[in-house]
């Protein structure tokens, strides 16, 4: 008669986690200036699924797409590192404002750095 065994395995990997911090919006001031009366707040809830459209209203990425695009590649830590995105067309974000569903935007700056973290599966 066959025994059962049962074979245990345990994996272990390192994996670099990227951390954004400090994530702010540079607005297109002049945009600003001529479809949002002075004086008016706009509130912006970023989110990993926060999604950014082009002038026609198109979706073209979210906001955790962009910044993972901005983590530097290879296998090493990374302090934390100032970065800034400018786009090279038109490009909108989300707000929670109905009166301003969208804000035209010129670039994201971050705060983003990499740590090692040990992941052990069992």
């Amino acid at each position: 008669m066959a025994e059962n065994r049962i074979t245990k395995i345990n994996i272990k990997y390192e994996m670099y986690t990227p951390i954004f911090e400090h994530i702010k919006i540079i607005r297109d001031e002049e945009w600003t200036k001529m479809n949002v009366r002075e004086g008016t707040s706009i509130r912006l809830e970023l989110s990993d699924s926060t999604k950014l459209y082009d002038e026609k209203g198109k979706e073209v990425t979210t906001l955790q797409h962009l910044l993972n695009s901005l983590v530097p590649k290879g296998m090493e830590e990374l302090p934390p590192t100032n970065k800034t995105h400018v786009f090279d067309k038109p490009t909108f974000i989300e707000t929670q404002d109905a009166s301003i569903p969208k804000l035209k935007i010129k670039g994201i700056n971050v705060v983003i750095s990499k740590k090692l973290s040990e992941v052990e599966i069992v």
